[in-house]
Order: structure tokens, then sequence, then C-alpha cells
């Protein structure tokens, strides 16, 4: 049991780091305040949004069974995350809707509003990256492949580490 539990609960820790080094490297950034104000917010609002893609593990594990059910549950996930990327994009790119997320329901004003806003124009791509990765990640819980799980987390900081204090 150990041997199957450890490497999920390895995975889970490592993906919270991510959201540490994000913070590390934003909090370097000019007006760091705003900056990090503002981020915050985005991701809060698209993880909001964005919810629904967090049950496609289980719901890969429970009816993937043959080639079939793989095509409709990857299908059917295809389709939820277009929804959310689209519900993202709505909320990113549609003016009125932008400032009530960001100004009237959270209340972000300046430089904060600003940085929310940009923050908001690139996460519609995310659904895309976290529904793809459930899928994959239930697939090989499947195959009992767990072990590979934190080996693909650990690649995922590896490049954020880079891109995030070399590149950006």
């Amino acid at each position: 049991m150990l041997r199957f539990f450890a490497p999920l609960a390895s995975m889970v820790a490592l993906i919270t780091l991510t959201h540490s080094i994000i913070d590390a490297r934003l909090a370097r950034f000019p007006n760091p305040e705003a900056v990090l104000a503002g981020y915050a917010v985005a991701k809060s609002i698209a993880n909001m949004l964005e919810n629904p893609l967090y049950m496609t593990r289980q719901t890969t594990v429970a009816l993937v069974r043959d080639r079939r059910s793989y095509r409709m549950v990857r299908l059917s996930i295809l389709g939820l995350t277009l929804l959310i990327s689209g519900l993202i994009a709505c909320v990113a790119y549609i003016p009125p809707l932008t400032r009530l997320f960001l100004h009237q329901i959270m209340g972000l004003d300046g430089a904060a509003f600003d940085q929310a806003r940009g923050a908001l124009a690139v996460m519609p791509f995310l659904p895309f990256a976290t529904g793809w990765r459930n899928f994959q990640q239930g697939l090989a819980i499947l195959k009992k492949g767990n072990g590979l799980l934190p080996v693909a987390t650990c690649v995922r900081l590896l490049y954020l580490v880079v891109f995030m204090f070399a590149v950006a």
C-alpha cells in the first residue's frame, strides 16, 4: 500500500512547492506587492473556474476500462477543458467581466488591478495543461505507474526554476 500511496503523496507536496517558486520569482519584480497581489487574485479566479478539471484524474481512474471508454473520457475532458478555458478567457478579455471580477468583487485598484489583468490574460491556457496532466496521471495510476508521477513533477519543478530565474 505504501508503494502505491507514497508517490501520490510526494507528487502533491512537489506541486505545492511550485507555488512557492513562482511567488519567489514574482517577489523580485519591480513593485512586488502589486505583482504578488495581482497574481494571487488572478490565480484564485482561474483556480475557481478551473476547479472541475481537478477531478479528471479520478474520473480517468474510475471510467477508463477499454479503448472506447478511453476515447469517451478523453473527449469529455477535452470538452470540459475548452469550456473552462473559454470561461477564463471571458473574464480575462471582456472588459466589463474583468472589471466585475477584479474591481467590484475582489476590490483591486491601480497597480494591483493592472497586474491581475495581465496575469489573467495568460490564465486561459492553464486548463489545457491541467486537464492533460490529470488525464495522463489517471492513466499512469491505472497502469500502476505511480512511480513516474513524482519524477514528472520534479522535471516540471526543474523546468519552472530554470524558466523563472534564468529566462523571465
